[in-house]
């Protein structure tokens, strides 16, 4: 793997911010209009049949006017710790794999959030739901499904010239480890990955948990394939 060597902290930390420009504001985009509604209306849901912003089979706009709507300061944690750790994970990566990745993420979550709003109203016509939980759970598969590819395809992103062995360690460790702690915790305790708590929309969770993870490796396969070697043909005589 390429390192760059950054003179200081403050400097590591600026590119960093610049590499993650648009995730950071996607994650801003996502939850200060929670924050500010939260203000207004601190109890959302007895007011979800008269603003029709809640996802429902009636308001499948819902699906996307729902995730902007705060339901608990959990997914706002949730998605930092995990920006922290999509952030480890990148650290020794190429300069110009963190702004792709990120940018893919920034959009990509956003999709299979609403993409599995749309999946659970369609299939189950009684539920009402709120709350940016899907895309925080779709960046969960996100992060994921890179950590992953990182260990499995680690020059996923790169053409012929530019493919090499695993040379920084600490790339491979820092990886691994976040794999295995989302594997830990989703194998030991699927309640907390799957909530099951009145009026949350586990299923959704779930769905766009799916989509997030399987998305991005899907994405990553077709850039290895489409990076790989090609064949030589000679002519004969």
């Amino acid at each position: 793997m390429l390192k760059r060597e950054f003179s200081s902290y403050k400097e590591m930390l600026r590119q960093l911010a610049k590499d993650y420009k648009w995730l950071i504001i996607a994650g801003l985009v996502l939850f200060l209009p929670s924050i500010i509604i939260y203000a207004a209306k601190p109890t959302i849901l007895p007011y979800c049949p008269i603003n029709q912003l809640c996802s429902a089979y009636s308001t499948p706009w819902g699906a996307f006017t729902s995730i902007f709507i705060y339901d608990s300061w959990t997914n706002i944690f949730a998605f930092v710790i995990f920006f922290i750790f999509l952030w480890a994970m990148e650290v020794f990566a190429r300069d110009y794999v963190r702004p792709r990745r990120a940018n893919f993420a920034a959009i990509f979550m956003y999709v299979a959030g609403i993409l599995a709003g749309l999946i659970e109203i369609a299939h189950n016509h009684n539920i009402v739901s709120f709350g940016p939980s899907g895309v925080v759970y779709a960046f969960i598969g996100i992060v994921v499904s890179l950590s992953l590819i990182n260990i499995l395809l680690p020059n996923w992103e790169r053409g012929k010239d530019e493919i090499t062995k695993i040379e920084d360690k600490t790339y491979f460790i820092i990886n691994l480890i976040v794999f295995l702690f989302f594997f830990v915790w989703i194998f030991f305790d699927p309640a907390s990955f799957i909530s099951k708590a009145p009026n949350v929309n586990y299923a959704v969770h779930g769905i766009a948990f799916l989509i997030g993870f399987v998305g991005t490796f899907v994405r990553a396969v077709i850039l290895r394939i489409k990076h790989m070697p090609q064949p030589k043909y000679v002519l004969g005589r």
